[in-house]
């Protein structure tokens, strides 16, 4: 049977992280967080592959898991995963302004003839 453990549960072993803690855990708590680690990162790159339209989960779809999920991106900041590329960040003045009936303002520079 496995056994799916909630992160604060987990935290309130692992919080400190220093050498003397990592030293009093027992193994029964590594394998409950690198079990909790492992099914929430494949079941968020599942949903993004989904998403996507996609039967196999590829680096990207774990890049996009990791970067967009808020607990997994401060555990997982520093790290970069091969081949997951950059996640798209386009700034507010690049994008077309809504305007009042639902349509897209079209900014073009048009010749008048």
């Amino acid at each position: 049977m496995v056994a799916y453990y909630s992160a604060k549960i987990i935290n309130q072993h692992i919080e400190p992280m220093d050498l003397f803690t990592m030293m009093k855990l027992d193994c029964h708590t590594i394998v409950y967080y690198s079990q909790w680690l492992s099914l929430t990162v494949l079941e968020l790159a599942g949903n993004a592959a989904r998403d996507n339209k996609k039967n196999l989960i590829i680096p990207r779809h774990i890049q996009l898991a990791v970067r967009i999920d808020e607990e997994l991106s401060k555990l997982l900041g520093t790290v970069t995963i091969a081949n997951g590329g950059v996640l798209p960040n386009i700034h507010q003045n690049h994008l077309t302004k809504k305007m009042g009936n639902g349509r897209a303002e079209i900014r073009s520079a048009s010749q008048e003839f």
